[in-house]
């Protein structure tokens, strides 16, 4: 096989985050492989036609595969190997695993363990794709990579083993860790999106917990961050990729009500919600030294530009 410079490899590149950074890459120049075995079309069909076509696919080689399956990859590959494999392919969040708890501990077990040994039988470098559930109960604020990953729920045990499976089997792995990620072509499923859709059709929202901390990340800002450790990450490292600015659920549930401009009502609860561990910032100063990582879209920027979207795009959530 011949390796280019120029070539990706993103896995579960069809879904929110994949397909954005797919986008960024090719808008770079770069060819790229997307390997997605698009279940979500089934739920998600008319989302699953946007992010396709959105994606230039001239420029994209998609693999319609299992991420275990790396044998059918690798022959579809075409000789051409990729410098890096950027693996996203996984359960979305806490929801999705605790509607499919014995699916996801196998699948996002398997499939990190199956794509760290493609990319080192490749000599390609890896990106695993964490999450900031991994920590569990942040101890500190803003909470940096030093401190010990304790999770609290299921989604985050998977996201923490995986980091491990990873720096194990393929010794240039680069872990990166996001929160919240909002912003355009997403399902309904997280809290923003939920909330837009419903105060776009004037219901009323219910907030849980509204002092508790988020550090809101919008896409594209999480995505240049991924594309910047996939360039300059050193490998074993994990990098924080937040905005590294936590705002609580009222505040940012107020936001999203003005923004939409709602006949619809904004309900507080007291209620917490079962192994949702507490957070808040995130600690950036490690991606931003060795990355050049600055985050540039603030929350009020991020939710005018999603319910933007969401209003012109409501034929597709």
């Amino acid at each position: 096989m011949t390796k280019s410079q120029k070539n990706i490899m993103i896995t579960g590149g069809m879904g929110f985050i994949g397909h954005t950074l797919t986008r960024l890459y090719l808008d770079a120049g770069f060819t790229v492989t997307v390997v997605d075995n698009l279940i979500s079309h089934y739920t998600h069909a008319p989302l699953t036609k946007y992010r396709m076509e959105y994606v230039d696919s001239k420029k994209v080689k998609l693999v319609q595969s299992s991420c275990s399956l790396t044998w059918s990859i690798t022959r579809q590959l075409n000789g051409l190997e990729p410098r890096s494999i950027i693996h996203l392919a996984s359960h979305p969040n806490q929801r999705a695993v605790e509607r499919d708890k014995h699916g996801a501990t196998s699948q996002m077990t398997s499939n990190t363990h199956a794509i760290a040994e493609l990319a080192d039988q490749l000599g390609a470098r890896m990106v695993y794709v964490s999450s900031s559930m991994a920590y569990g109960n942040f101890t500190r604020m803003p909470m940096p990579e030093t401190e010990p990953l304790n999770p609290i729920n299921l989604y985050g045990l998977l996201k923490a083993q995986g980091e491990d499976i990873a720096h194990m089997v393929c010794k240039n792995t680069v872990v990166v860790r996001p929160s919240a990620v909002y912003g355009p072509g997403d399902t309904t499923d997280r809290v923003l999106g939920s909330w837009i859709k419903s105060l776009l059709n004037n219901k009323d929202i219910a907030v849980f917990n509204p002092a508790s901390l988020l550090d809101f990340t919008h896409v594209h800002d999480l995505v240049q961050g991924i594309k910047q450790a996939e360039e300059y990450g050193v490998a074993g490292e994990a990098y924080n990729l937040t905005r590294g600015e936590a705002r609580s659920l009222a505040e940012a549930a107020y936001l999203v009500h003005k923004t939409v401009g709602s006949l619809g009502l904004v309900h507080m609860s007291d209620e917490k919600l079962e192994r949702v561990p507490q957070r808040g910032s995130l600690d950036i100063s490690k991606a931003r030294d060795h990355l050049g990582y600055k985050p540039k879209i603030d929350l009020m920027a991020g939710v005018k530009n999603y319910v933007d979207w969401m209003r012109r795009y409501s034929h597709v959530y």
